[in-house]
C-alpha cells in the first residue's frame, strides 16, 4: 500500500486527502476480502479531528490511535 513519502511537513488536512486519495482506494479493497485494522501513533496530523472522524466512518471500530476505539 505504500510507502508515501512527503517532501515537507504534513499538515492534517494533507495525511486525510492522502488517505482519501492513495490509501483507501487500496485499503478499501484489502476490508472487503478480510478483516482490516487500521493503526497510526499519536502524531499531530493522526490526531487531527478531521482524519478522527473520517478513520471512524470508513474502519467503525477497527482502527488504533490516540483517542481511537483501540487506543494507542
Amino acid at each position: 500500500m505504500g510507502p508515501f513519502f512527503c517532501e515537507q511537513t504534513i499538515t492534517g488536512a494533507e495525511y486525510l486527502a492522502l488517505l482519501e486519495t492513495k490509501v483507501w482506494p487500496v485499503a478499501r479493497q484489502l476490508a472487503a476480502e478480510q478483516q482490516m485494522f487500521w493503526q497510526q501513533d499519536g502524531a499531530p496530523p493522526h490526531f487531527h479531528l478531521p482524519v478522527r472522524h473520517w478513520l471512524d466512518e470508513k474502519f467503525g471500530d477497527h482502527w488504533i490511535g490516540r483517542r481511537a476505539p483501540i487506543p494507542w
